[in-house]
């Protein structure tokens, strides 16, 4: 057989596949997609999967970022820069933590935000003393807030803990002392808490409680006295002149006897 014949041959065949291709396509379609799904899900699954993995850790950061430059605001708060209250600047804080729970990608970074609110609304009840009343009584009960979020939200029986230790310190600087120590009763007898350090923390917690619920009202400081130094001169100009004695020397003779 010579090569012309050969591909006379070749290219019948070809023409031949190709007249009944339509035919083999409407036969095996549901076989031909399936394999072309399959394909296309082992290579376009693995890409997500990676995409996903990255955008998680790209938001992880993020969060941990926002939640260091909260930490961070307490350190400047407690240096009491003039011209800036320590309660305004852990509010704006405290509110961008709140904003970034809404977005968190996972439900235990979105607790934890609002575990550092909380710390953040607290630390304004000791860094600024001239808060009122009301202000004082608004700031809890937002901290409190943000802990019955985070507790609802953390699935770690960590976050869960500190959430309620959080209240726990909620309840004992707004006067709630019985509230508070059920609630730090509650944290070291659930056994979920066990190996954690909350546990730990909620004990230290109640051995302070007594000392912590007592009133300590210190008595008005004395009157400063004049200094001593500052009353010498005076008495010294006050004295009278010494008088020169009248009495006579005693003679030699009775010095003798």
């Amino acid at each position: 057989m010579d090569a012309e014949h050969r591909h006379e041959l070749k290219t019948n065949e070809l023409a031949e596949f190709f007249a009944q291709l339509p035919d083999f396509m409407r036969k095996y379609s549901n076989q031909i997609i399936g394999v072309c799904l399959i394909l296309t899900a082992l290579v376009v699954i693995p890409l997500w999967k990676h995409w996903r993995q990255e955008s998680r850790r790209a938001q992880q950061a993020a969060m941990v970022s926002r939640i260091q430059t909260a930490r961070e605001a307490v350190t400047k708060a407690t240096r009491q820069t003039e011209g800036v209250q320590p309660a305004s600047l852990l509010d704006s804080a405290a509110e961008e933590l709140r904003t970034a729970s809404q977005t968190a990608p996972q439900e235990d970074l979105a607790a934890l935000a609002r575990i550092e609110e909380a710390k953040l609304l607290r630390s304004a009840l000791h860094l600024q003393a001239d808060l009122s009343p009301e202000e004082v009584s608004s700031r809890l009960a937002k901290a409190q807030e943000a802990c019955q979020q985070a507790l609802s939200l953390a699935q770690s029986p960590t976050l869960k803990g500190l959430a309620e230790l959080q209240l726990g310190l909620c309840a004992e600087e707004s006067g709630q002392y019985e509230q508070a120590r059920d609630i730090y009763t509650r944290i070291v007898q659930n056994t979920a808490y066990q190996g954690t350090s909350v546990t730990e923390q909620a004990r230290q917690r109640l051995e302070q409680l007594e000392d912590n619920s007592v009133k300590v009202v210190f008595a008005p400081a004395p009157p400063q006295e004049k200094e001593s130094s500052s009353a010498a001169p005076e008495a010294q100009q006050a004295a009278p002149a010494a008088q020169p004695s009248l009495v006579p020397a005693p003679s030699a003779e009775s010095a003798a006897q």
